[in-house]
């Protein structure tokens, strides 16, 4: 633990001491990071909650400016995530 802490406090990144997690599998914002396989996967709540954020969109048949550049940032840090600089392609 002390070495987990010490990595955040070093790159200054600020952490709360009850979202540390010592496990193989780690999830950090809806991206589960498996460090056995070395993989990443979207979370299925993560999935979900933006399959209902696009069906909702498509059911109302508009898109407002505001929620257009909500709805890139999250796929674009979901690609961002899965696939780095060259994410934004997919």
């Amino acid at each position: 633990m002390r070495i987990v802490k010490g990595l955040h406090t070093w790159i200054g990144a600020s952490f709360d001491e009850d979202k540390i997690q010592l496990a193989s599998k780690v999830t950090i914002l809806g991206v589960l990071h498996d460090l056995d396989k070395s993989t990443m996967e979207i979370t299925q709540s993560r999935r979900v909650a933006v399959g209902c954020e696009i069906q909702e969109i498509l059911d109302q048949g508009q898109l407002e400016p505001g929620r257009a550049g909500k709805l890139k940032g999250k796929l674009q840090f979901a690609a961002g995530q899965l696939w780095g600089k060259i994410g934004r392609a997919f």
